[in-house]
């Protein structure tokens, strides 16, 4: 009996946290998106926060009234499954509305309230999100004269430094407009709060800065860049330089690994310290590098250097499953994720340094599939960095248990002490070499695998390419 309270006491706040995590809390003032959400989610993910606006509608005489201060404050509601956003104005009129987005037929639906007029039926519009990044919302009404249209609200000029939003009246066939209300949003704080969110969820190395207005951090400092990445970097003969050093250009790619943002929403100003680069020239950059294979050479260049570092008494094999959001190469559906992902093999050292990892896979195989011909990618970079692979005792996990991986281990000297698989027959009569006791220790690679989540760039992949996701790893 004391047993089962226990229990009760253990799970029953775990539970009520698993239903609330994505709330907004002091840690997350607007709340999180929960990843079980529909990815369009995301459409609202710059307006998350509040912002400092002008708002100006039409007087009836149909001519554009004085500008008037307000407050417009997004944040994330229904543990992180919906937006709700409020407006304070400086004349004591407020509005709200409550954003959801229901994937049956793939349109935000927008119930709109106001303290002005407050009704029993809450307004609706619908709408979403289109190529340009603008968000769309109409709703039928009628003209003064009778004629059929739409109300339209759009927001649009989505940036780091704020929003705008217009009202308008259009007819059916939106080729006649009649703006009726418009606001524009600078200088908010919704990025304020990415940024405090982003320090609180960061690891300790982080370097941050003080400036509350101007909050940035390092993945790496200046010196490390410059002697472990930037040898690695060819040099063009000719054509044009890059304007930025390439150390600043190398720390804003580490930054989106790190941060987890948008190649679009790079702080490019804070990040470079004379004129800055388009995030486009980032990405740019990023993407030929990848190509040419400049990141594995940087890290075998690191894995050789720094052999002496390394605890070879064990090695850990694991495969770890990521969630893809937007498709691309080597991606398919994970019954056990109930999603897409994307499956690839990770080492680790006896202390759960990463070490090597294997080409990525479509999440529908499971870690055996090919998996002689993905071991030899995992032990050729060990090869390269020449990390000696005979007489190493290498642990994994009943998923491993195969002929194939087993007799690559042997072939190239390595003691394969793999956890027996109970589907593979029965567990008494076999002979193969398990050390029970060094197995105990596999569970360092599930801790690298936890701190590797932390790059948000890795923990969510939104790379369509193959080798730029693999190249974040």
């Amino acid at each position: 009996m004391k047993t089962k309270y226990l229990l009760l006491a253990v799970c029953i706040p775990l539970l009520s946290i698993a239903q609330y995590q994505y709330e907004s809390s002091t840690k997350n003032p607007f709340g999180q998106p929960n990843p079980e959400a529909p990815k369009e989610l995301l459409d609202y993910s710059k307006l998350i926060g509040e912002c400092n606006c002008k708002s100006q509608s039409r007087k009836p005489d149909q001519t554009w009234a004085d500008p008037i201060n307000m407050k417009w404050r997004f944040k994330y509601i229904m543990n992180g499954m919906a937006v709700q956003d409020e407006t304070v104005k400086a004349d004591g009129r407020h509005s709200g509305s409550i954003r959801q987005f229901i994937a049956d037929s793939t349109k935000w639906y927008v119930h709109y309230y106001s303290t002005a007029a407050p009704t029993p039926t809450l307004i609706t519009w619908k709408g979403g999100e289109n190529d340009n990044g603008n968000i769309i919302l109409y709703k039928d009404q009628k003209a003064p004269n009778g004629t059929k249209g739409y109300s339209r609200l759009t927001f649009y000029d989505i940036d780091d430094k704020g929003y705008k939003w217009i009202g308008e009246w259009v007819d059916k066939t939106e080729s006649v407009s009649f703006p009726f209300w418009k606001i524009d949003c600078t200088n908010g704080s919704h990025l304020d709060f990415f940024w405090i969110w982003i320090e609180r969820k960061g690891c300790r190395d982080l370097c941050c800065k003080t400036e509350f207005h101007n909050p940035m951090y390092k993945v790496l400092d200046k010196d490390s860049i410059m002697t472990h990445i930037v040898p690695h970097i060819p040099v063009a003969n000719r054509g044009f330089s890059t304007r930025a050093p390439l150390y600043e250009l190398i720390g804003a790619i580490l930054y989106k690994l790190k941060s987890g943002c948008q190649w679009h929403m790079l702080p490019v100003e804070q990040l470079f310290s004379g004129e800055p680069l388009s995030y486009k020239t980032v990405f740019g950059h990023y993407r030929r590098w990848c190509r040419m294979g400049i990141w594995k050479e940087c890290w075998i260049s690191l894995l050789g250097g720094n052999r002496s570092m390394f605890d070879l008494s064990s090695i850990d094999l694991d495969g770890s499953h990521t969630t893809t959001l937007r498709g691309g190469q080597c991606v398919g559906y994970q019954g056990r994720k109930k999603r897409k992902t994307t499956n690839a093999l990770y080492l680790t050292d006896g202390q759960g340094l990463p070490l090597a990892m294997s080409e990525p896979v479509a999440g529908n195989h499971n870690d055996l599939f090919e998996i002689e011909v993905q071991f030899e990618v995992v032990t050729e970079t060990l090869k390269e960095a020449e990390i000696p692979l005979d007489g190493l005792f290498m642990n994994a996990d009943a998923g491993f248990d195969s002929k194939e991986l087993r007799s690559s281990c042997e072939r190239k000297g390595i003691n394969a002490n793999i956890c027996f698989n109970k589907r593979n027959g029965n567990t008494q009569d076999r002979d193969e070499y398990f050390d029970p006791k060094l197995y105990s220790e596999r569970y360092i690679v599930e801790r690298t695998n936890a701190w590797m989540d932390s790059f948000r760039s890795l923990l969510v992949r939104f790379d369509t390419t193959a080798s730029s996701w693999k190249g974040f790893n």
